[in-house]
């Protein structure tokens, strides 16, 4: 399993000290050098074709997620996890598997990426893999992981996720509105 975190420095981030607590081995790379540095490492991935997983530095997914994604069949998939202090999950870039096959069938995802600035990349990839795929959204796991920035708001919302009846793979913006109680 090929694993990457894009850090925004050279120091050893939550999410690796937590992969290898786990025994995976994950790719730690500096993103922090300038704002098209995580988009070139996507590209340069995505042109690999070997399939991987991204987990961002502040994803901490729990023990055996990665594991799961990877035995997963669907092409694009991956865990959603805390926003912003906004009480709601969502799914980017912060903890998805791109097999191989996706890579395969769609090479020219990533053919623009390398020009898309940090901030972007996770709305670029997701704009491009939604038109290609006709998927709203990645092929959703549960539980979601945890966001270090988020923690302290994490108990809440995990209790009123857990209250939910939620269908096996919900369909992202409709997740949100019965989250948020809409």
């Amino acid at each position: 399993m090929r694993i990457l975190i894009p850090a925004i420095n050279n120091n050893d981030p939550p999410a690796a000290v937590a992969l290898r607590a786990e025994g995976l081995e994950p790719e730690v790379w500096n993103v922090g050098i300038n704002a098209k540095a995580y988009s070139k490492i996507l590209f340069e991935y995505w042109n690999d074709h070997e399939g991987f997983i991204v987990v961002e530095h502040d994803i901490i997914p729990w023990p055996g997620a990665l594991e799961k994604l990877w035995a997963c069949k669907q092409l694009w998939c991956g865990h959603s996890y805390p926003l912003h202090a906004q009480g709601l999950f969502g799914g980017y870039l912060g903890c998805t598997k791109f097999s191989a096959e996706l890579c395969d069938t769609y090479p020219k995802v990533m053919n623009r990426a390398w020009e898309e600035s940090w901030q972007k990349i996770d709305g670029y990839v997701l704009t491009e893999l939604r038109k290609l795929t006709g998927n709203d959204c990645f092929h959703l796991h549960f539980p979601p992981c945890a966001h270090i920035r988020e923690l302290p708001k994490l108990s809440e919302m995990n209790k009123r996720l857990l209250n939910e009846t939620l269908p096996p793979s919900p369909n992202i913006p409709g997740y949100y509105k019965k989250l948020m109680g809409k």
